[in-house]
């Protein structure tokens, strides 16, 4: 569901903003800093909308325009409205310029005004359902295993581990998961186990609570498992999830059953489980950040997504898709463009390669797409990163480079596995496609 961010530095007005937005039906969230302000924006959806105060009284010194300001240069082209407390403001055409939609006074945000961005938010969210591919379609090898992979096992009770680094896509697959086993208008919930900690806030999180559990409890109150019911339930960032919060959840996710706070009686709850991970779940298990156990339960499947640089003929259709997809007129790239495209490792992967496109037709201003607009460059770093991705297409490159790795670290396979940007599994099925022999 799209939300509206509040940001104002005096909380009972921001709070205030945000239950006449809820009362309207509308999904709010508020914060006070622009440090704070930031992390929102950097999960937000494209749909979502930003109400920013002028006058922010932060720490760092920026206000509502420099938050626009980092906003556009970041490539983030959400709907932005600036709130102020004065009758005029001075920088409003700087403010328009850089695309906000409009200032408005705060004496004059009603009840008119609020239903002007519930139907802003409407119109966004039909204008998103009607763009059939969201994530570009990739057609390596890799992906293409990755897709009959997944119809093969959609059918499948099995939990489901996504393994990739941030911003390939994973959380795409996880949909396309739950498209094909025909539950996308069945519950659906996503944690981010990033934000749990400690196990009382897990229990309400998870558990919910009955009537007068405690002298707050006014009522029951439903937790994510009795929401997921039925459905699918998705722990996003799994290997941050506390050790202590895996040994409350392991019980109830192997039999089923959990007990709310202060009530008397288990209750069931049936959900697939998908969990999304940047890291290789070997690796947290042999640094003691996860329990055997607990890997055991949810990784009954494991689907590792490579990087852009990893499926290097991906790289320059997909960085087209995001220009069909963005452009409001006819603009290429460069055969200058392309090239650094294809040669630019992308460690922020498509999400980077999304934001490096939408600033490239901001900076662009006729048809054709030069390097320098799109706000990325080559170094020494990058340069070394991508001749040794490339190393691994070669099999006997490949052989070599693993084995020389392996020697380096003296046969640790999960600091090889880092060094060469692969997972453990992957570094285990290498070797013993290639027969190198390990102590």
């Amino acid at each position: 569901m799209s939300k509206v961010i509040v940001v104002d530095d005096v909380k009972s007005y921001c709070d205030t903003v945000c239950d006449e937005l809820k009362t309207m039906g509308i999904s709010a969230v508020g914060c006070q800093t622009v440090k704070k302000a930031k992390w929102l924006i950097e999960r937000a959806r494209r749909t979502d909308v930003l109400l920013v105060d002028l006058m922010l009284n932060d720490e760092s010194g920026e206000n509502g325009t420099d938050i626009l300001r980092w906003m556009r240069k970041m490539g983030y082209l959400q709907p932005f409205y600036l709130m102020t407390g004065y009758g005029t403001m001075d920088n409003a055409i700087e403010t328009m310029e850089m695309g906000a939609v409009s200032y408005i006074k705060k004496e004059d945000m009603g009840s008119k005004f609020f239903a002007h961005i519930k139907d802003i938010i409407q119109e966004q969210e039909l204008r998103e359902k009607r763009n059939d591919q969201v994530a570009p379609q990739r057609s390596s090898q890799p992906f293409l295993d990755i897709q009959n992979d997944i119809k093969r096992i959609a059918s499948m009770d099995v939990h489901i581990v996504i393994e990739g680094e941030s911003g390939t896509g994973r959380g795409h697959l996880a949909e396309d998961i739950i498209r094909l086993t025909g539950m996308s208008e069945k519950p659906k919930k996503l944690v981010a186990c990033g934000t749990l900690d400690s196990v009382a806030d897990a229990k309400e999180l998870f558990f919910g609570h009955v009537k007068g559990a405690f002298s707050s409890a006014v009522s029951n109150k439903q937790g994510v498992l009795a929401q997921v019911n039925g459905g699918t339930l998705v722990l996003e960032d799994v290997e941050k999830m506390p050790l202590k919060i895996q040994e409350l959840l392991l019980p109830v996710f192997r039999h089923g059953t959990y007990l709310p706070n202060g009530a008397d009686r288990e209750r069931i709850a049936e959900f697939r489980l998908i969990s999304i991970t940047s890291t290789s779940l070997e690796e947290a298990v042999e640094m003691g950040r996860m329990s055997r156990e607990f890997h055991e339960f949810i990784c009954e499947h494991l689907i590792q997504v490579p990087s852009m640089r990893q499926t290097q003929e991906d790289i320059v259709p997909v960085a087209e898709f995001f220009l069909d997809y963005y452009r409001t007129k006819k603009q290429k790239f460069s055969h200058q463009a392309k090239r650094l495209i294809q040669q630019y490792p992308w460690p922020g992967n498509l999400r980077e390669m999304a934001r490096a496109v939408k600033m490239a037709l901001r900076n662009c201003e006729d048809e054709v797409i030069q390097p320098e607009h799109l706000g990325i460059s080559l170094n020494n770093a990058d340069s070394q990163k991508i001749a040794s991705s490339m190393m691994l297409h070669d099999p006997e490159a490949e052989k070599r480079k693993i084995t020389e790795v392996l020697e380096t670290v003296r046969y640790n396979k999960s600091k090889a596995a880092k060094m060469l940007q692969i997972d453990r599994k992957t570094l285990d099925k290498r070797i013993e496609k290639y027969g190198i022999i390990t102590p």
